[in-house]
């Protein structure tokens, strides 16, 4: 019969975040935002100093930009939350897990002091 924890049980379990991809992922995210905010100020240039065809079609160009920002931003913040909710969620199981560990002890030892 097994004797770990996860044969007793099995919504037990214990994840290592994943840190070290998330974070390049989120730089990478945050390096791509702040090319738009420059982009948005050529952008901003140009459509001060165009008119007609051209300068509607630079504010087209501009609501573009600030609405890849804008959903840039918001998977960002997703992310965030999501790892942040994994973490908390690990730290419960590792928890949990520490519990039943120190409960199995104990049990031993009251075993063999009777």
């Amino acid at each position: 019969m097994p004797t770990s924890s996860q044969y007793y049980n099995n919504t037990l379990c214990h994840f290592e975040p994943p840190a070290k991809d998330v974070e390049s992922q989120i730089s990478q995210m945050k390096e791509s935002m702040l090319e738009t905010y420059k982009t948005e100020q050529e952008t901003r240039f140009l459509l001060s100093n165009s008119t007609g065809k051209d300068s509607r079609e630079w504010k087209e160009r501009l609501a573009q930009i600030i609405r890849t920002r804008n959903l840039s931003s918001e998977a960002i913040a997703r992310i965030e939350r999501t790892i942040k909710g994994i973490a908390t969620a690990t730290e419960r199981n590792k928890a949990a897990m520490d519990a039943v560990h120190r409960d199995r002890e104990r049990r031993r030892e009251l075993e063999q002091q009777a």
